[in-house]
């Protein structure tokens, strides 16, 4: 059987939740049957050279915005150089191009991955709502095989794409390259980071943005250092807000108990050095951060919003409280960093959760089962 050629369309390449995803997707996709490709619109491809590495062709576009007046030759041209039987698109400028390009001599058949909650697709100002409310008619003229990250994605978009069906398909991860035997010990880790062994640590891995709630988990923390004063948390990533993190952090007189270490290539390390995974976010899809934790054997404390409730069980495999109830955070913070105990075991059954519902593998094998059906729904 010849294998189906399924070229990813995305803005960017970096660090981010979406390029996780298709790189795991791609890893434990079905090498027999499925050939991968990743095409990029814009210059930015920091985390492509890991794909190159792989043997994965990646295709650069080199657009300098969504309005560049090259976009119809350009991107015509890779999907025609690249061929593809599934043309599968990731976010909305490349989930529009990949419905306005229309190919006389190659049509391959649409999937649509939605990574975030509908809110976050439509923004208030005037060149955004151009530019989606083309999206929308071109999602609508154009249908295709869309998927949502998590159900509370899907619903969110229903009435924006209705009557179109959205299935959803979780994010999943790739436990291997999880593998505490891949990464420096624990010890070595805390040493690195001069934390002592035995404190207990939180960790935030996550986008440094507004929406991501550092300022109201910084708040929280103070509230848990009067509990247990020997706790630390750890907050990893990169974003716009970075200087004012590690300000408040200096201003609160903070800089001993929490750090931000900004954008790390060691974040499983740091994930099994750690004893609780927290999210402050007023808003979520799936992220791709959340599933490393639980495969990594930490207990969660997050806000209750998007699809986290969807795998974490509150009181089972972690601890939900409302955005911006600071009170509500310290306080499940502080139940698991005061008892080490409780935290492991939890962590112990979001890591049995995980690898069942939240592997690369299910995660591909539900996408693989989508680009059938798209093929066969385009030969009708």
């Amino acid at each position: 059987m010849e294998r189906l050629r399924v070229l990813h369309f995305i803005n960017v390449f970096e660090h981010g939740g979406a390029e996780t995803m298709i790189r795991d997707l791609i890893a434990a996709s079905d090498p027999e049957r499925f050939e991968h490709q990743v095409a990029l619109l814009y210059f930015r491809d920091k985390a492509a050279g890991a794909l190159e590495e792989s043997s994965v062709r990646v295709r650069r576009v080199r657009l300098r915005s969504w309005m560049d007046p090259r976009a119809p030759l350009a991107v015509s041209r890779a999907v025609r150089e690249g061929s593809p039987d599934v043309l599968h698109t990731h976010l909305p400028t490349s989930d529009l191009y990949g419905r306005l390009m229309r190919w006389p001599s190659v049509r391959p058949a649409l999937v649509s991955t939605l990574h975030n909650v509908a809110e976050r697709y439509f923004k208030p100002d005037a060149l955004h709502r151009v530019q989606m409310g083309l999206w929308r008619w071109a999602m609508r003229r154009w249908p295709a095989e869309i998927v949502g990250c998590a159900q509370f994605v899907s619903d969110s978009f229903g009435p924006a794409l209705a009557p179109q069906k959205i299935t959803t398909v979780l994010n999943g991860r790739n436990e291997e390259a999880l593998d505490a035997a891949r990464w420096p010990s624990r010890v070595e880790t805390r040493a690195s980071l001069h934390i002592p062994a035995e404190a207990p640590v939180a960790i935030n891995v996550a986008r440094l943005r507004r929406v991501k709630g550092h300022n109201e988990l910084i708040e929280a923390f103070k509230e848990v250092l009067r509990a247990v004063p020997e706790a630390r948390l750890l907050i990893v990533g990169e974003g716009p807000r970075q200087g004012l993190i590690e300000e408040k952090i200096r201003s609160e007189g903070l800089t001993e108990s929490v750090r931000c270490l900004g954008l790390r290539r060691d974040v499983p390390a740091l994930l099994h050095a750690s004893d609780v995974f927290v999210l402050a976010s007023r808003w979520e899809g799936l992220p791709i951060s959340l599933v490393e934790a639980m495969l990594c054997g930490l207990a969660v404390v997050s806000t209750d919003v998007g699809g986290v409730p969807e795998v974490v069980e509150n009181e089972a495999t972690g601890l939900l409280v409302p955005h911006d109830d600071v009170a509500g955070l310290a306080a499940a913070l502080t139940r698991f960093l005061s008892d080490m105990q409780a935290a492991r075991e939890t962590g112990k059954r979001a890591r049995e959760y995980a690898r069942e519902h939240l592997s690369a593998r299910a995660m591909a094998k539900a996408y693989e089962a989508v680009y059938l059906r798209a093929v066969e729904s385009r030969g009708r």
